[in-house]
């Protein structure tokens, strides 16, 4: 028994815990990381997680990931077809305002017969303009003709806009 500091152990390299005197005496033992405790019934079990525990945990983080991911690349994609469709508007818009400045600056039959060909657009998208007939809102007296601004990107339809030209 070690006398020096009123502790108990003998060895010098520090392994062995310092004990008080006061749990010496009792005999307790202190607890240590990884120690065994001694079960209600007699046997013996390590305190820790077993390999069944960390296999759930690590199987549940795996399917939360996917799931997280999956709502990304959804989200990812769901922002390019958005990005598309208002390229498609605004090119569809620029298309309307040619047209009627056409109609303001040259005349109405000019203005019907003109496409967007001569306007810049956009690699992979086609504009393509078509007479729908004359409304039956049209003015009396007057000449009028609805014209469809379509943008498509491929085969898919990304904006369409309507306009109706009047000629008094």
């Amino acid at each position: 028994m070690n006398r020096r500091a009123g502790t108990i152990g003998s060895c010098r390299s520090g392994l062995w815990p310092r004990m008080s005197r006061a749990t010496a005496v009792r005999g307790q033992r202190p607890l240590l990381h990884g120690d065994t405790t001694k079960h209600p019934h007699g046997t013996r079990r390590q305190a820790g997680f077993s390999l069944i525990e960390l296999v759930i945990v690590v199987v549940l983080l795996g399917i939360a990931a996917v799931a997280l991911l999956q709502q990304f690349s959804q989200a990812a994609g769901s922002l390019a077809r958005n990005e598309q469709i208002q390229t498609a508007a605004q090119l569809a818009q620029g298309c309307a305002e040619h047209l009627l400045a056409v109609r303001r600056g040259q005349d109405y039959l000019t203005a019907i017969a003109s496409d967007c060909s001569g306007l810049p657009g956009i690699a992979g998208y086609t504009t393509n303009v078509a007479l729908q007939g004359s409304p039956a809102a049209c003015p009396l007296g007057a000449s009028c003709e609805e014209l469809r601004v379509t943008v498509s990107r491929g085969a898919d339809v990304r904006a369409q806009l309507s306009l109706m030209l009047v000629d008094y």
